[in-house]
């Protein structure tokens, strides 16, 4: 059943995609990868539902401006953790298939090209993870 959600998910994704071309134009026709899936009366459904509902508007324009100004920013950029995680290990005396802690890696994910973490919040909670490790297992 996990596999029929992800693709119905999946589905909905790509068709959300299909709404407007490249120009910014409105699509009244259903996609023609999935012409033979979707009538167009049922497109016109879907696309007013995600174009003119007002409690999905608010939503997505609420989802909008809270992933434009995040709490802790990531500067992994397209590398991901596990991009992060084989740069600690080649940086490392000892490179090993060890797994990297999480706290480290979500460090380093946040770090500036400086290898810097400039953020005060980001700073914070760092602090905060070192002391509870520290309080866990002292040195």
């Amino acid at each position: 059943m996990k596999s029929v959600g992800k693709a119905l998910r999946e589905f909905r994704t790509n068709c959300g995609k299909c709404l407007r071309d490249a120009e910014g134009n409105v699509n009244l026709k259903p996609p023609a990868k999935y012409a033979n899936l979707i009538d167009e009366a049922n497109w016109i459904e879907f696309f007013n539902y995600h174009t003119k509902d007002e409690k999905l508007l608010k939503i997505s324009e609420q989802n909008c401006k809270r992933a434009s100004s995040p709490i802790y920013p990531y500067r992994a950029s397209l590398m991901g953790y596990r991009g992060v995680e084989e740069k600690i290990l080649e940086q490392s005396e000892t490179p090993s298939s060890a797994a990297v802690d999480l706290d480290v890696l979500w460090e380093d994910a946040r770090k500036n090209k400086q290898g810097v973490v400039d953020n005060e919040k980001v700073q914070e909670a760092v602090n905060r993870v070192v002391c509870a490790f520290h309080f866990i297992k002292p040195c």
